[in-house]
């Protein structure tokens, strides 16, 4: 039961050898070196790394709009709870995601140019190596970071371990209180045909 898709994936780093090198906030970047006119985009772990805050993630939702015909779908994955993103703690702060932002204030701010049909939190499982996190002092304590490493390294990437993470996914993820404890949640939104749609 396989997916027919064709895919172009952009991204502004040459490392990564995207088919398309290009700023992301900016459509009349992309839409001239576009195969086709795509009706999926896919913004996974991709708008809490922008510098710009949330003025950069409109205008890349603004570059979506305008890439996507009317009704195209927009598929976006955000941290919650790995790296505690969603708690904004002050003695940890993973430097590579610029925003962080609870999940009601990435709803919203995802609101402001698409519609969002569903949300589904990801990863119950996977969230306990970050619990260790809690603890004030666990960036100037080698053995929380041991036992972190450890819990996310080879402990919870036991198959059986995986397994039973996407299954509580499917189950509880789409639940409003089980979805905030999530490693990420998943949004999939769509496109207006109007404004008045929003």
């Amino acid at each position: 039961m396989g997916v027919k898709f064709d895919y172009c994936g952009v991204d502004y780093e040459s490392p990564f050898s995207p088919d398309i090198l290009a700023d992301i906030r900016k459509a009349e970047q992309i839409v001239p070196q576009l195969p086709w006119q795509p009706n999926v985009i896919f913004l996974l772990d991709v708008l809490e790394h922008l510098d710009g805050l949330e003025v950069d993630i409109l205008q890349v939702l603004e570059a979506c709009c305008a890439i996507l015909p009317p009704d195209g779908l927009v598929v976006v994955t955000i941290p919650q709870m790995y790296r505690l993103d969603r708690f904004k703690f002050k003695h940890l702060h993973y430097k590579e995601h610029k925003i962080r932002l609870r999940q009601k204030e990435w709803y919203n701010l995802l609101s402001c140019q698409l519609k969002v049909c569903k949300s589904q939190g990801v990863g119950f499982i996977s969230v306990i190596p970050y619990l260790v996190m809690f603890h004030p002092r666990y960036e100037k304590t080698p053995a929380l970071i041991r036992l972190f490493k450890q819990l996310r390294e080879q402990t919870l990437e036991k198959p059986l371990l995986r397994v039973l993470d996407w299954h509580l996914s499917r189950l509880l993820g789409g639940l409003p209180f089980f979805r905030q404890w999530t490693n990420d949640v998943l949004f999939v939104c769509r496109v207006p045909s109007s404004k008045s749609e929003l």
